[in-house]
């Protein structure tokens, strides 16, 4: 069963998605980001390149021959392949479909009300299905993420880091 984390009400979506993708590659773990469509998918692709001046977090679209050695995927639809490792950061607001090949699952909601109250159906989709979801309330939080605890991806045992 995954791991799902709703961080809600985040004043500033993308930063935050790009802050937690680096976190996320900082704990050595592999990302696929699903956003819900091209408009979104170019906005974070270039949010990427410019979040942090001094930083870098590789990243290419799942369709790309370099996808499956970049540590951080994403687009629009979830492709058929073997995800299996890999991190979802659920940019969509919607129910990602087959979100359980994923060991771990992030949900990102921004403040506006359309977008809590689908964040609500999301999560009681998952408690319904018997999922533990965890909450983290990021209103009037600068900039910090919450820690990103250890948890198991496959063989791979991840050590906690602070402040992920």
């Amino acid at each position: 069963m995954p791991q799902i984390d709703f961080y809600y009400r985040v004043s500033d979506p993308t930063q935050f998605a790009c802050r937690l993708a680096a976190r996320v590659l900082k704990a050595g773990q592999r990302l696929f980001v699903l956003l819900p469509d091209e408009a979104a998918l170019a906005v974070f692709d270039a949010a990427l390149w410019t979040f942090e001046p001094t930083g870098f977090v590789p990243h290419v679209r799942a369709t790309d021959p370099l996808a499956a050695d970049t540590p951080v995927i994403f687009d629009t639809t979830l492709p058929a392949g073997d995800l299996a490792g890999r991190v979802l950061l659920n940019l969509s607001l919607g129910i990602p479909p087959a979100f359980d090949r994923f060991d771990r699952l992030l949900e990102l909601v921004g403040c506006a009300p359309a977008d809590l109250d689908a964040a609500r159906d999301v999560a009681r989709h998952y408690k319904q299905a018997g999922l533990a979801v965890v909450f983290h309330d990021m209103a009037g939080r600068k900039g910090g993420l919450p820690t990103f605890r250890r948890f198991r991806l496959g063989a791979h045992q991840m050590s906690p880091s602070a402040n992920a």
